[in-house]
C-alpha cells in the first residue's frame, strides 16, 4: 500500500493492479513483454517517495518506475566480483559480497534504502561459510542486506549481521531468516530474525544495532528440529513450517511510531498472533487468521491481507481498526 492506494502484482503475468483504499480497480500497470513501460518479470515490489521499484529474481535485474508507472530504469545488478572462483571458495571473506546470494526464497526482502538505493536480504549457502561449517564465524560476522545503487546498479555495500539466537540454537537454517521495514528518508530500520523474539532497532548510517525490544508470541512451538547438512533441512522444510512457531512479518509506522509483528504458532494452532509495539513497548497481542500480514494506513484504518489464491478472480482485504 502506498499514498492511500492499494497495489497487488499478479505472480504469473507481472501486472500491477492499482485499486483504491475501497477497494474499486483503478488501472493495470507494467506487465510481461518488451514494450516500454514492461518488464521481463516482477517477483518483488517496493515504493520510495516518489518512484517504484521491481526485482527480478530471474537474472538479478530491477525496474524503476515514476508514480505513473513510465520506466526510468532497467539494470541487471552489478556485482563487481574480483576475485576468482577457486578463490572465492577456498577463502571465503564475510566483508565480500562473493560469497552471499540474494534471499529469493523469502517475501519482501527488497525494500528502498535511501533516494538513490534498494536493500536486498542475503544468505550464503557457501560449502565453507554457512550455519554449518564454522557456524560460529558464519553467524559472527554474515552480512544481512546489500545495498544496490539504482543509478549505476552496483552492489556498494553489504551490511548487518546475524542474530546471536543463531549461536544457541544451531543448526536451525530453515528459520535463518529475517523480516525488516524501513524507508527511503529514514535512518532507522526494524529488523526481526525468524527464530528470535528480540526486534532490533539498526542504523544504516552507523552499520549497527542501537537497541533491542520484544516479547515472544503466544504458544509459539520453538523447539526447532536440527539438522546436520543442508540436504536434510530442504527435504523438511515444509515440515518444519507446518510444526514450528516463527515470526512472519514485520511493519513499521514511523508517523504512529507503531510496529506490526505477525507469528506462526505451530502445529495443532488453528490462528496466527499479531502483535503491536507502541514506542517499543507491546501494547496488543491478537489472535488473526493464518497467514494475515498488515500491508498499510489510510484514513484512520489499518490494511491487512492474507494469502491470496491466484485461481480466484478477487482479491480480499482487511479494512481494521484498532481501539485501546
Amino acid at each position: 500500500m502506498w499514498k492511500d492506494t492499494l497495489y497487488f502484482v499478479d505472480e504469473r503475468f507481472s501486472y500491477i493492479f492499482q485499486f483504491t483504499n475501497e477497494g474499486e480497480f483503478v488501472q493495470r500497470h507494467a506487465g510481461k513483454g518488451k514494450g516500454p513501460n514492461e518488464v521481463l518479470n516482477i517477483d518483488y515490489l517496493t515504493f520510495g517517495k516518489d518512484e517504484f521499484v521491481t526485482l527480478n529474481g530471474n537474472n538479478n535485474s530491477f525496474d524503476v518506475f515514476d508514480t505513473r508507472f513510465e520506466k526510468k530504469e532497467f539494470m541487471r545488478i552489478d556485482e563487481s566480483i574480483t576475485r576468482s572462483y577457486e578463490e572465492m571458495l577456498n577463502n571465503p571473506i564475510p566483508s565480500l559480497n562473493d560469497v552471499y546470494e540474494y534471499d529469493y526464497a523469502l517475501p519482501k526482502i527488497l525494500k528502498k534504502w535511501g533516494k538513490e538505493h534498494i536493500s536486498i536480504i542475503i544468505t550464503a549457502s557457501h560449502p565453507k561459510f554457512n550455519g554449518y561449517f564454522d557456524s560460529d564465524l558464519y553467524y559472527n560476522q554474515a552480512r544481512c542486506f546489500g545495498i544496490v545503487n539504482l543509478k549505476t546498479g552496483k552492489l556498494e555495500k553489504i551490511l548487518g549481521r546475524r542474530s546471536p539466537i543463531y549461536l544457541s540454537q544451531q543448526n536451525i537454517p530453515n528459520f535463518d531468516h529475517l523480516n525488516y521495514d524501513t524507508y527511503e528518508e529514514s535512518d532507522e530500520v526494524y529488523l526481526n530474525f525468524w527464530a528470535d523474539s528480540d526486534i532490533y532497532l539498526y542504523s544504516k548510517q552507523e552499520d549497527k544495532i542501537k537497541g533491542k525490544f520484544g516479547k515472544a508470541g503466544r504458544d509459539m512451538k520453538t523447539d526447532y528440529r536440527r539438522t546436520n547438512t543442508f540436504e536434510d533441512a530442504e527435504n523438511n522444510w515444509k515440515s518444519d513450517y507446518a510444526t514450528y512457531g516463527y515470526y512472519t512479518f514485520l511493519k513499521y509506522f514511523p508517523e504512529k511510531q507503531l510496529i506490526f509483528r505477525g507469528y506462526s504458532k505451530g502445529k495443532g494452532a488453528t490462528n496466527h498472533g499479531l502483535q503491536i509495539y507502541k514506542n517499543h513497548q507491546l501494547i496488543a497481542d491478537l489472535d488473526v487468521p493464518k497467514g494475515f500480514e498488515i500491508i498499510g494506513h489510510s484514513n484512520g484504518m489499518f490494511y491487512g491481507v492474507t494469502p491470496q489464491d491466484p485461481d480466484i478472480d478477487f482479491l480480499t482485504v482487511y479494512k481494521i481498526k484498532f481501539s485501546q
